[in-house]
């Protein structure tokens, strides 16, 4: 039976797994502030486990945008069968679109939160308006401004951290692959080479070098990633001889993540990943291109993760490998 004192808060965001990972402020801001609070996370089918690893996060439901819910009476459709329909207190949209403003809507949210939306008149239906500068949005980590909506009911500033975990039975699974693949225990470096646009990306001839230098020390790569990543592994493999483990486009959110968990660091460049390696507290050296964008997507206040940036800090394979030996925790 529903606690009468308890609030349901909806946190929306049907973007991609960096996207949603770095709502986890927001939800853990959410329960700190309303202890009693239920906090539900309306997330885009591909990343339904990357909800349900978030820490705050009570219960996960899954929009799917191309089949089940495809066009403008999806969200009336999701709301059918929606357990909280009308029952939500306040709903956060933290990654603006029509189709999540309507999803509030249809889900009978009496407090919507959410920043205006360019020349829509659904704009009238947004209760709370998140409004922002690009300055301050270019300046600010996506996980505390994420958390910042929150403070149109608290007035608060974010006060979690990130945090991501995955159900514990995924270690046999990465141990099992890891062991398979390094019967003799050597040193593993998880590397994620691809970002969404190549200017963040790492090039073909750095990962062949890359793993050509870790051979020569006596350390194994595992290669992952998703989409492009496949051809990405096959022409490292007509680079070089040297093996390595491809679990590019092989593997589900918590798969990969327990196997990222499992090396002895990860490098990678500035994508979902990244973020759910350092989340998870493990050891990882974030690769960034464009100096730009490190204050709204680089890791704050993470021990375990450095940041290395061209051109403050030429990115060449020998310092990558210098940056994952030397990691202080």
């Amino acid at each position: 039976m529903k606690n009468k004192k308890e609030k349901v808060f909806t946190v929306i965001n049907l973007g991609w797994l960096g996207d949603t990972l770095l709502s986890s402020v927001l939800c853990q801001d959410i329960k700190l502030n309303y202890p009693d609070s239920k906090v539900i996370f309306i997330a885009s089918k591909p990343f339904e486990e990357v909800a349900k690893g978030m820490h705050g996060v009570d219960e996960v439901f899954v929009y799917d945008k191309k089949q089940e819910h495809k066009g403008l009476l999806g969200p009336w459709k999701f709301a059918k069968k929606f357990p909280y329909k009308n029952k939500v207190y306040a709903s956060f949209i933290v990654h603006a679109h029509e189709r999540s403003l309507l999803l509030s809507l249809a889900t009978g949210s009496k407090i919507r939160v959410c920043a205006p939306l360019k020349n829509s008149p659904l704009n009238l239906f947004i209760t709370h308006k998140f409004n922002y500068t690009q300055e301050q949005i270019r300046n600010t980590y996506k996980a505390n401004f994420n958390a910042s909506y929150l403070s149109l009911l608290t007035g608060k500033p974010p006060q979690s951290k990130m945090g991501f975990s995955y159900p514990p039975e995924y270690d046999e699974y990465a141990k099992k692959i890891l062991a398979d693949f390094n019967p003799e225990n050597a040193k593993i470096i998880g590397l994620c080479p691809l970002a969404k646009d190549e200017y963040r990306s790492l090039s073909v001839d750095f990962a062949a070098e890359f793993l050509t230098l870790c051979s020569q020390n006596s350390i194994k790569i595992m290669l992952v990633g998703t989409g492009k990543a496949g051809d990405f592994a096959k022409a490292l493999r007509e680079k070089t001889d040297i093996e390595f483990l491809d679990m590019t486009n092989k593997t589900t959110i918590f798969e990969l993540s327990s196997l990222i968990n499992n090396t002895d660091v990860f490098l990678s460049a500035d994508t979902g990943p990244m973020h759910l390696s350092y989340s998870m507290g493990h050891k990882t050296v974030c690769l960034f291109f464009n100096k730009l964008m490190i204050e709204e997507w680089g890791p704050k206040n993470f021990a375990n993760a450095v940041i290395m940036c061209n051109p403050d800090e030429k990115i060449t394979p020998e310092n990558a490998l210098e940056k994952c030996s030397n990691i202080p925790v």
